[in-house]
């Protein structure tokens, strides 16, 4: 794998930065292919490399990755932390859209582990960042994973769409 060779020279002539995206583009590739324990290694190797170097918006990517990552392979806690820890790192840096999608992701999390209540609550974060930063399509899906999980926890306050759709429609 090429991106793998080239982490390898990067690292033999201490081009620590060029080294580290080398090292997260072999994890995005292998996550890509379903290589989870490759992926893991790579993206946790380039997030030390990045938080090394002071990149904390890299960082934070490859924490995201991580995220998704454990998320897929039904590690909620790590996927919790990888979230929860690229979401404090984006609301630091001001990136409220990426900070967005953590709050999204941990929603899912949420709702795969059954806590119906606080899958609510991160979509509602989600929602209100992609709001502020003008992103409708993403507060649609927000919306629509709000009303999901309503109708799990809350089912008699679950409507029927069709219900509220006027005859003249």
């Amino acid at each position: 794998m090429l991106p793998l060779q080239a982490a390898t020279l990067f690292r033999a002539t201490s081009q620590q930065a060029k080294q580290a995206r080398a090292l997260n583009a072999v994890g995005q590739i292998a996550a890509r292919m379903r290589q989870a324990h490759v992926a893991e290694f790579h993206l946790s190797l380039a997030a030390r490399e990045f938080a090394a170097l002071g990149d904390q918006d890299q960082h934070a990517q490859c924490l995201y990755g991580l995220g998704k990552l454990a998320a897929r392979e039904s590690r909620l806690a790590a996927a919790v932390d990888h979230f929860s820890d690229a979401a404090a790192a984006f609301h630091r840096l001001g990136k409220a859209e990426d900070e967005a999608w953590c709050m999204y992701r941990l929603g899912l999390v949420m709702l795969k582990s059954q806590d119906g209540d606080l899958a609510r609550a991160y979509f509602e974060d989600a929602r209100g960042l992609f709001e502020d930063e003008g992103r409708t399509e993403e507060q649609a899906k927000c919306l629509l994973r709000i009303g999901e999980t309503v109708a799990k926890i809350e089912p008699a306050m679950a409507v029927d769409p069709l219900s509220e759709v006027s005859p003249g429609f």
